[in-house]
């Protein structure tokens, strides 16, 4: 079965060029341009992947991403004319799993496509008896990959991207040892190197900010080395 990809860009041409590299790709392409065609896009089809131009008609891709967020975890690929670190940051902290910078390479975003997907579907996380893992600030509903946080005696939902939801499971099966950078690019992005630790930065420092919400620094970094779970 087709992969189905939204591609929320608001050039005509570019869309085009897009439509026929996925479609050679073996994808079933939907487009959109706007906030308008985007909601409606989200509301009436399910997609196993998003790619979004960061600038838009009348908005942008950092105001449109909380709203796909909300009604999909597939996972968001970045596209803009800007590379600089804030940028990216901004993509990051708004739920983008990946980000690219124009001009695009066609085969590399084919691969990083495959890779999100990978990573969004992924089921090779071992699970125990129980569906439902309990941890000092937060549970895991593997069955339904849905994290709560016990913050203040209350159980709350947590907004997890797929990246973020693989980092969490990497952490909680290797608990108390250490995490390399290479070993997060191998488990979760699917290479050896990708040669730029600051996008797991990035994912980690958000992972962080949506479960350690009682700051007992539960994910330890370890310079120039990677991070360690613990939940002592």
């Amino acid at each position: 079965m087709e992969k189905k990809v939204l591609v929320i860009e608001d050039d005509e041409d570019l869309s085009f060029i897009y439509t026929v590299r996925l479609n050679d790709a073996g994808y079933e392409v939907y487009t959109a341009v706007d906030r308008l065609t985007t909601e409606e896009q989200i509301l009436s089809q399910e997609f196993d992947i998003i790619l979004m131009d960061m600038m838009l008609i009348g908005t942008t891709g950092l105001e449109l991403c909380p709203f796909i967020r909300e009604h999909t975890n597939a996972p968001i690929i970045f596209i803009s004319c800007v590379g600089d670190n804030v940028s990216k940051i901004d993509a990051f902290d708004a739920g983008a799993d990946d980000y690219m910078v124009k001009p695009i390479d066609y085969g590399e975003l084919i691969s990083r496509m495959a890779a999100n997907i990978r990573r969004a579907q992924s089921q090779e996380f071992p699970r125990g008896s129980k569906d439902v893992r309990h941890f000092q600030q937060f549970d895991i509903d593997e069955k339904t990959h849905i994290v709560y946080s016990k913050q203040g005696g209350e159980r709350k939902r947590v907004d997890l991207s797929p990246t973020e939801y693989n980092l969490l499971m990497l952490f909680v099966d290797h608990s108390d040892e250490l995490i390399t950078y290479e070993k997060m690019y191998r488990e979760i992005w699917g290479c050896s190197d990708e040669g730029d630790v600051r996008t797991v930065m990035v994912h980690v420092s958000n992972l962080r900010k949506k479960i350690d919400v009682e700051k007992r620094d539960c994910i330890h970094t370890v310079r120039s080395a990677g991070y360690i779970f613990s939940d002592r």
